[in-house]
Parts: structure tokens; sequence; C-alpha cells
């Protein structure tokens, strides 16, 4: 697992991905070719997303050997497990908020304290962290009819 940064022109927001292929289709699908990725490392020398606001289908193809939706039906759980990591914040925002959430046992409870830390944070209009939820909820509704 690998921690993330999604490039975009609001808020500063980071999340984890398994693999180069998962980070750029959760980039794609929260940013839909305006937002880029950028893996968090400590020698700066990370695996990137870039923006693709032309040729993005074609960077896809020639990066992973498949198309965009071939990628999303081969990977749709950790895709949504990726969205559900989005966090609004810089990697040092993140830890520290881990740290907080890990001392939370109910679900309920930590989903409320990841929610007000995402509105207390929010200064743009473009909400990616709820974007990302609506769209983790989607593809977990889609693998489950798929297997059912």
């Amino acid at each position: 697992m690998s921690l993330w940064e999604l490039i975009n022109p609001s808020d500063p927001y980071t999340f984890e991905a398994t693999t180069h292929e998962v980070a750029a289709l959760v980039v794609i699908a929260l940013g839909s070719g305006k937002c880029g990725g950028r893996e968090i490392v400590e020698d700066g020398d990370g695996l990137e997303v870039p923006i693709m606001f032309f040729g993005g289908v074609e960077w896809y193809t020639k990066t992973f050997g498949r198309s965009i939706k071939e990628g999303v039906e081969a990977l749709r759980p950790q895709i949504a497990d990726s969205l559900d990591s989005l966090l609004i914040g810089s990697a040092e925002d993140r830890e520290r908020m881990e740290r907080v959430l890990a001392a939370i046992t109910s679900d309920d409870d930590r989903a409320a304290a990841r929610a007000a830390w995402h509105d207390d944070r929010r200064s743009s209009l473009n909400d990616f962290g709820a974007w990302a939820a609506e769209l983790s909820k989607s593809l977990r509704a889609a693998q489950e009819a798929r297997t059912a």
C-alpha cells in the first residue's frame, strides 16, 4: 500500500492505493482528466498519474496494457477501498487524523469524526471527499451485483 497525493486546483487530499494502476483509476474517476496524482515517497521519486486534459485514455492504455473500462472491471474492489481512504489534508495532516481515528472504536463515531475533519478543512466547492464516497458506494454495489 502506498500513499498518494491527489493533484487538484482545490484543497489537498491524500489516498492509499495498492498499485499504480489503482491510483491512476482513482485519479481518473475523481478528476475526469482535470487532476493528477503523485506517490508520496521519501526520496521524492514516486510514480505519477498525469493530468489528462488530452490523451488520458492513450496514457492509461499504454501504461497498463488495457482500457480504463477493463481496469475498472478487474480492480473494482481495490478502487473502492482506495476511494474510501481519501482524506482531506497533507500527508502530515493524514498521520494526525489516522491517530485520532485509530482511537475511536465505533464505526459510526469514526465516520462522524472523518466527516467533521473534512467539513472543517474544505475550502472549495470541489468536494472530492463526498465524490469519492459516492463513487466507492457505486463500485461496491456494482461488484455485489456482479458476484450475485
